[in-house]
């Protein structure tokens, strides 16, 4: 998404591509280098596109199924261009952040299998040691683990863990439409993307 941001794109038409290297190398045709840049992106659509499509199959919600109809219906029937911008990077600033708490809860779930595992064998020491040192060794591990749960517990809220699929798809779809119409902005060839959008479908 970043690669199609405005900049990204003044960027690849102001500089990238009018470079001697692009020139002499690929073409000298500025409606060309364009389409090659676009076919790229497409692809990347598509592959995304595709994955879209896999989870909204999986979804109980039949909202969800058979999204090539409602990309179809969305080709037709457009939604304009800076309300689906606004809205694409909000719903992309939002999947991150639960992508990056839910690396974390995967990390910190590591880390509370690890203290569970050591609790579990510290009572298995009970014969081998006193009970002094049984039951501080035991009040540590305890404490640890108590607070390690609460660690877990507030990154499952914030992440991913606590969101059904069908919450995740809204944001995907959107993410899905945005991309394809900002692709199409930057080649001048409206419609394109989805030729090669829909065929991920079938």
């Amino acid at each position: 998404m970043h690669s199609l941001s405005r900049r990204s794109i003044r960027q690849l038409k102001d500089v990238v591509l009018p470079s001697e290297g692009v020139q002499l190398l690929v073409s000298n045709d500025m409606d060309e280098l364009l389409s090659i840049v676009a076919d790229d992106k497409r692809k990347e659509l598509q592959i995304f596109a595709g994955e879209v499509v896999r989870f909204g199959s999986q979804c109980k919600d039949p909202q969800w199924h058979n999204l090539d109809r409602f990309f179809e219906k969305y080709r037709r029937e457009p939604t304009p261009q800076r309300q689906l911008r606004e809205e694409a990077e909000l719903m992309m600033e939002q999947l991150m952040t639960l992508v990056q708490y839910t690396a974390e809860l995967y990390h910190e779930l590591h880390t509370l299998d690890k203290i569970e595992q050591d609790y579990q064998h510290k009572h298995l020491e009970n014969g081998k040691s006193n009970a002094s040192q049984k039951g501080n060794g035991l009040t540590i591990l305890a404490a640890e683990l108590k607070s390690q749960k609460k660690i877990v517990r507030n990154l499952k809220k914030k992440s991913l863990w606590s969101r059904s699929l069908e919450e995740v798809m809204d944001k995907l779809v959107d993410i899905a439409l945005f991309l394809n119409r900002e692709i199409d902005n930057m080649s001048g060839s409206a419609g394109m993307s989805w030729v090669i959008l829909k065929s991920c479908y079938f």
